[in-house]
């Protein structure tokens, strides 16, 4: 029997070395991490106790024979279960057999436990005699049937969920099943047969290699946990009722930082803070979830940690500058504190709180959020709009509305506004101000704005409007789009391939997009010169800056639709408004104000000598079909003067 202690001690040195190498390297502290432990230690304790009952040089009578004979026993029933437990964290179904299935996976382990009862006062697994030997005794293929189970069971959910595992997952568990069931057939066959605990130790080795991969935990270059590390440890946590906090900051402008500065430098600011967190709350978990969001899990042993005391002594820190090399910089910052269970009592809830924190942009100070101030939906609706745009961009799903502009000297509609609009079945009309600025951080609006542009060539190509008495159509340009390069040659081959002409297009630009001058200025250079006129839109919304109004060929100001509602509310806003027409006519512009409700807007407007009116009084943006049959009837009298009986029926009739 001598080789027999050999494959013990075998697996003890191969289960110590998988110790040793676990404890030396960083992993997370997950419930997955943790139940690997438990087998470890479990069959560490097996093999030992073997090896002491086989070995000949010591005799421990009948008590301790019957002790080592329990040890064992008990050990492989944890080592079993373990398994099957750690199956269940490798296929994701841990959460479900917590909550939903009640352990009645685990009833053989009790079995086992009711059958050491019994051996108190029966010997039903084995017979101990009074010098330390022991016989099996029928009652032990019971044991061994449970064990059996727990390694058949753990291979029934690899087969069915072993798409959820790499190929090295699900080599290294199934070889541990397999070797397992294997060797404990040999030992029920022959019992001499004692190498089941030496194969057994050595899956367990191939699982600290294949899953037990500290750097799926880790951000190595900043020492604290990643994002799958901080998922895995806080849905383990919320599945137990113990209170929780944690502290959520999203540090700003990092990714204008890596194109300015480079990679390197930020990574060394990212170090520093880091070395700064770990400082800050020792023994506690760091993690980043994102590039721009980092969690601090407080420990939740601590009851003396102030969460409102730490988040100061951060905002602290972050008025003060950060280094890398002999770069400094200061980084503005979101910060927030949530307590689980209160404010989040499962796993997507605490994500949407955090994607919250993600979603926002920065602002003049650094800024501290109460989960009550969080509009936490606001994320989802975003990705789902996301989503929405790039099917719409894909299948050509937006609509083009347009809205009149009416002239107050010619007392007809001559011009309209070409208004996007995205619809969803269950969201509706979702409005271009909440959609526009996604597509323009999601890199869409290139595509969305050609789709416009060419959308309005088209429809002035095919319905002929000159002959409805329409001079142009308004067409907005987003930020994004005027400091395209080459948007000047697309938009001149998008009116060359519907023959348009150049004095069709008016081309709106915002206050925010002549902030950015040079590229834009060089556009609107090219497009002039061919004979499109220009817009500043939403003027008194923005910056009101008159220099635009010198350095750029605008024909036409808008005044934006908040400057004209509080006109009729406060008299200083009417002065300005007053004052604002004068200046505007006296530099020789035309001037369109949106906005227009009603008769008392219209009327002063009027007098004020307002070339345009824009607004619901004459019409909310409508679809092309719509807004045809608007032009028909409010422009009757240019068609009477314009045309023949004859030739005014073929109007109508096309």
């Amino acid at each position: 029997m001598e080789h027999l202690v050999y494959y013990d001690i075998a697996a003890a040195f191969v289960l110590l070395t998988a110790l040793v190498a676990y404890h030396l390297r960083k992993y997370s502290d997950n419930f997955q991490s943790r139940v690997y432990r438990v087998m470890l230690y479990a069959l560490l304790v097996v093999s030992t106790s073997d090896f002491l009952l086989f070995w000949k040089e010591i005799t421990f009578g009948k008590t301790g024979t019957t002790v080592l004979l329990y040890i064992c026993i008990l050990g492989q029933v944890v080592a079993a279960a373990a398994y099957l437990l750690y199956i269940l964290c490798l296929t994701g179904r841990v959460e479900r057999f917590i909550r939903k299935e009640k352990g009645w996976l685990f009833v053989p382990a009790w079995i086992v436990i009711a059958l050491l009862v019994v051996q108190l006062f029966i010997p039903y697994l084995f017979k101990v005699g009074t010098d330390g030997s022991y016989q099996r005794q029928n009652g032990i293929m019971l044991f061994y049937l449970c064990m059996i189970y727990f390694y058949l069971m753990g291979e029934v959910f690899l087969v069915r969920f072993r798409k959820r595992l790499s190929f090295e997952l699900l080599f290294s568990t199934t070889v541990f099943a397999v070797v397992s069931v294997f060797t404990l057939v040999l030992h029920i066959a022959f019992p001499g047969f004692r190498f089941q605990f030496f194969g057994m130790a050595m899956c367990v080795l191939l699982y600290l290699i294949s899953s037990e991969r500290p750097q799926e935990y880790t951000v190595p270059e900043l020492e604290i946990m990643n994002r799958r590390a901080f998922l895995k440890e806080s849905e383990e946590r919320l599945l137990g009722s113990e209170r929780f906090p944690m502290l959520v900051i999203k540090v700003h402008n990092l990714k204008v930082m890596r194109q300015t500065l480079g990679n390197d430098s930020v990574n060394e600011f990212l170090k520093e803070m880091a070395a700064f967190f770990r400082k800050l709350i020792d023994n506690s978990r760091i993690y980043q979830f994102s590039q721009s969001v980092y969690v601090l899990a407080l420990d939740r042993k601590k009851k003396d940690i102030d969460s409102s005391l730490l988040i100061r002594q951060i905002l602290d820190r972050f008025e003060q500058p950060w280094h890398s090399g002999s770069v400094e910089t200061k980084f503005r910052i979101h910060i927030s504190s949530i307590v689980c269970p209160r404010d989040a009592n499962n796993l997507n809830g605490l994500i949407d709180y955090i994607q919250y924190m993600r979603s926002l942009s920065s602002e003049n100070g650094n800024v501290v959020l109460k989960t009550a101030e969080m509009d936490i939906d606001r994320p989802k609706r975003e990705l789902r709009i996301r989503k929405l745009l790039n099917d719409a961009v894909d299948h050509k799903g937006f609509e083009v509305f347009y809205q009149p502009i009416y002239s107050v000297t010619e007392n007809r509609i001559v011009s309209a506004e070409a208004l996007i609009r995205l619809k969803d079945q269950s969201m509706g009309y979702i409005s271009p101000e909440e959609f526009i600025p996604i597509a323009e951080k999601s890199g869409m609006i290139m595509q969305i704005g050609e789709f416009v542009f060419e959308t309005v060539c088209r429809f002035i190509q095919e319905k002929q409007l000159t002959d409805y008495g329409l001079q142009y159509i308004e067409i907005n340009l987003s930020v994004v789009q005027c400091m395209q390069e080459n948007l000047a040659e697309r938009l001149t081959e998008i009116m060359k391939k519907y023959h348009v002409a150049p004095a069709q297009i008016n081309l709106e630009i915002t206050e925010t997009a002549a902030a950015h001058s040079d590229m834009l200025e060089n556009n609107i250079k090219i497009l002039h010169k061919q004979g499109i006129e220009f817009s500043l839109d939403d003027y008194g919304s923005g910056y009101s800056n008159t220099d635009y109004l010198f350095r750029f060929p605008f024909r036409i100001v808008k005044i934006d639709k908040t400057i004209l509602w509080e006109t009729f509310k406060n008299e200083k806003a009417m002065i300005a408004l007053r004052n604002t027409i004068r200046m505007i006519k006296e530099l020789g512009l035309e001037i369109v104000v949106e906005g227009v409700e009603n008769q008392e807007y219209v009327d002063y407007l009027t007098e004020q000598h307002c070339d345009y009116l824009q607004g619901y009084f004459y019409s909310k943006p409508i679809p092309d079909r719509d807004f045809l049959e608007l032009l028909r009837r409010e422009n009757a009298q240019y068609y009477a003067e314009r045309f023949s009986k004859n030739e005014l029926s073929d109007i109508i009739t096309t």
